[in-house]
């Protein structure tokens, strides 16, 4: 087990919060995540200071709620990515399978009064509303930068949790995916009578506001027990992988494949699973994987005993107290001698604070 001082001193004191990114097909990662930390004590549906964008949105969604990942979440989403597979993976088409889906799992637990006010207490769901303005940045060899698409205009907005129709109309409009939503070919949809789009563009990391330390949570970033990819490693993470990212990886964050060996490679992650639905075995394998994850996170953190931790804490503390103490009265000898260089009362008065020092 592992202590985290920090981390200890924000869950016990109610301010940690966790920043859920944009998944795509990789959400019962997220559920497995939350189901793990849940399971645990270490996030209370409804309390625990949570954001979400994207697919992140619907896991955030599902557990102020209180859904049950398992029997309700996950196999809601296996359906959807089931008709997604027949369906030439949704292209272009993705709003006739994801919108009464995410209606017909969220609208009936958000028209409970008493759920929607959990969520409306500490959940943060990010939009982004506004027209897209979509430019393409071409690539780079010289500043180490690949070709991506930038859309900018426009702004992060909280979805609406003053009713439940408004509430899960926000989490719909997080899933709209230029082109693949609709064959039309519209940039954005409408929410709120407003051009809306996934809320990731726009706030790719949605920490919730009212945490003291938020931990993020982000399958963007594929940790090192994920299988091998040579050309990955070569052409893609040497620009992405880089501190000035938004979602670049903190010491406590969480992401797969950074405490559980993950069968997947890095490009199977960030485009196959994440863009195309995977098999109902590859989904549960997610979710278990997600699972593992967390209780590794909250094992390392040391929040599965947080008494364990606070005490080794405690004596980290003393020890380097009593480390600092020892170091002063060794500078002490040298100090006493440059004192009795000195002449006369000038060398005298440089030993005195020297010698007191060192008794």
């Amino acid at each position: 087990m592992g202590c985290n001082a920090t981390v200890l001193a924000a869950f016990q004191q109610g301010q940690l919060g966790f920043g859920i990114s944009d998944a795509g097909w990789l959400m019962p990662w997220y559920f497995g995540v939350l189901y793990a930390l849940q399971k645990l004590g270490i996030v209370t549906p409804g309390v625990t200071p949570i954001g979400g964008v994207s697919g992140g949105s619907v896991a955030a969604a599902s557990s102020c709620l209180g859904l049950d990942f398992p029997s309700q979440v996950l196999p809601a989403v296996e359906a959807a990515a089931e008709q997604c597979r027949t369906t030439n993976l949704c292209a272009g088409n993705l709003h006739s399978v994801m919108d009464p889906t995410l209606k017909a799992l969220l609208l009936p637990a958000a028209s409970n009064a008493t759920a929607l006010a959990r969520c409306k207490a500490n959940t943060q769901i990010y939009v982004s509303e506004g027209q897209p303005v979509i430019s393409i940045q071409p690539a780079s060899l010289l500043l180490m930068r690949a070709a991506s698409v930038q859309i900018k205009g426009s702004r992060p907005q909280l979805i609406d949790k003053s009713n439940a129709e408004g509430f899960v109309d926000g989490i719909v409009a997080n899933w709209f995916i230029p082109y693949y939503w609709s064959r039309f070919g519209a940039w954005s949809t409408t929410y709120r009578g407003q051009p809306a789009y996934e809320g990731y563009f726009t706030r790719p990391m949605p920490c919730p506001t009212n945490s003291k330390l938020c931990i993020r949570v982000s399958s963007r970033y594929p940790g090192p027990l994920c299988a091998k990819d040579k050309l990955y490693d070569f052409f893609v993470r040497p620009f992405y992988l880089t501190p000035n990212q938004p979602l670049y990886p903190q010491p406590a964050d969480i992401h797969p494949g950074k405490y559980t060996k993950c069968k997947y490679t890095p490009m199977d992650l960030s485009a196959r699973l994440s863009i195309t639905p995977g098999s109902r075995e590859d989904l549960q394998y997610l979710f278990d994987l997600g699972k593992a994850d967390g209780a590794a996170w909250a094992a390392d953190v040391g929040l599965t005993n947080p008494a364990a931790c606070q005490a080794a804490a405690a004596a980290a503390a003393l020890a380097d107290a009593a480390a600092g103490a020892a170091a002063v009265p060794a500078a002490a000898p040298a100090a006493a001698a440059e004192g009795e260089q000195g002449d006369g009362a000038a060398g005298d008065a440089a030993a005195a604070p020297g010698t007191a020092l060192g008794r």
